[in-house]
């Protein structure tokens, strides 16, 4: 499939490319909306699809807009600077309806929508070097290692930007990748730096080396929409973190417990809940799957890394039959394969919530609930 070619967009596929064809032949485009005619050449091939850049967009969709950054489309961190956010609440319906079809072989229902705003609303960031000994700093480019050099993100919140601006000159000392955290009139960035966070009534430390949702607003959505009205005698917290979910989760239930493998989120869990009613178990989930006997707790919570639940974990939830799984997931396809295996166990999705923590961007952000009966 070399040269040129003029294809229509059919739909945005999951990971937010535009999809084509050519002589029958699947083709993403990315930065195209559907509806639309362009002109492409073919820049990867593989036996069942192909990656293409578009060259001239020769019938524009109406929904097209003017992108806010000037770096869209060199800059890996967007995805849909191209339209406006009506369209984007659209297409991420739809990528995750489609997904849970397509990996799932299921029907999620009603999907509901929990929006953010448009820009402004990133309090985390990654900073990568452009090369060994080298400023300034910057993001990678989309489909690259190399790095793109800015002095604002118009994704970023205030404090992000400021550091970016403060530094567009002579860098700063680091690795090659820093991430950064931006918080109460300050970025955040050296290993022993820590952030003192007010979510929902309750203060939450941790440095920015530990994972952390960088959309507070609906950080804050999610933990009202997942909680509220929750509780019982036991539950249990898989990939906790820092212990996020696991504080609010002392308020409902008379002790909980949180498994986290990091060392590092692990031991600022240890400081963020209560002692006498929770306890952190610092290791990997199939570790304290394998180990734990008691009886089954009344609430699990799942908030896995993108590959999702390991065969291990899903055997022992199902054994475990606990009457309700809560499911945060920052990946479509596993979370869709995940939530075809509970259904199997004997699981009823009950509610599928799309958290919008990433507007710009095709990422996905989901909490579902599960009861089994």
């Amino acid at each position: 499939m070399d040269g040129e070619a003029v294809i229509r967009i059919e739909h945005i596929a999951s990971g937010g490319a535009g999809l084509g064809r050519i002589n029958g032949k699947v083709v993403f485009v990315p930065c195209t909306l559907p509806g639309e005619t362009v002109r492409v050449r073919v820049v990867r091939e593989k036996r069942d699809y192909a990656w293409a850049e578009a060259l001239q967009i020769l019938g524009a969709s109406p929904k097209r807009l003017q992108p806010e950054c000037s770096l869209f489309g060199v800059c890996g961190g967007c995805d849909f600077q191209h339209t406006g956010y009506e369209e984007q609440k659209d297409i991420k319906r739809a990528m995750l309806r489609e997904t849970f079809k397509r990996i799932g072989r299921i029907d999620p229902g009603e999907i509901l929508f929990e929006e953010s705003v448009p820009l402004g609303c990133r309090s985390r960031v990654q900073l990568h070097r452009m090369a060994a000994g080298e400023v300034p700093w910057g993001f990678k480019k989309a489909a690259s290692d190399e790095c793109v050099p800015l002095r604002r993100c118009p994704a970023a919140v205030p404090e992000i930007n400021a550091f970016l601006a403060a530094r567009a000159e002579g860098g700063f000392r680091g690795g090659d990748r820093v991430p950064v955290f931006g918080h109460g009139g300050r970025a955040a960035f050296r290993a022993d730096d820590e952030i003192c966070l007010r979510l929902c009534g309750k203060d939450i430390v941790f440095s920015p080396g530990c994972f952390f949702q960088s959309n507070i607003p609906l950080l804050e959505k999610l933990v009202q929409s997942a909680f509220a009205g929750l509780s019982g005698s036991r539950a249990l917290d898989i990939y906790g973190g820092v212990g996020t979910f696991a504080v609010f989760l002392e308020e409902g239930f008379r002790s909980v417990v949180s498994v986290e493998e990091n060392p590092l989120s692990a031991s600022y869990a240890l400081r963020n809940l209560n002692p006498d009613k929770a306890r952190v178990f610092a290791g990997r989930a199939e570790d304290w799957s394998a180990s734990e006997t008691g009886a089954a707790p009344d609430l699990v919570v799942v908030d896995p890394p993108r590959a999702g639940l390991s065969g291990a974990v899903r055997a022992f939830l199902k054994k475990l039959g606990s009457p309700l799984i809560l499911y945060v997931s920052c990946n479509a396809g596993s979370l869709a394969r995940d939530s075809a295996f509970l259904l199997d166990s004997g699981y009823s999705l009950r509610e599928c919530r799309l958290f919008d923590f990433y507007p710009q961007t095709a990422h996905v952000e989901s909490l579902c609930r599960f009861t089994r009966d």
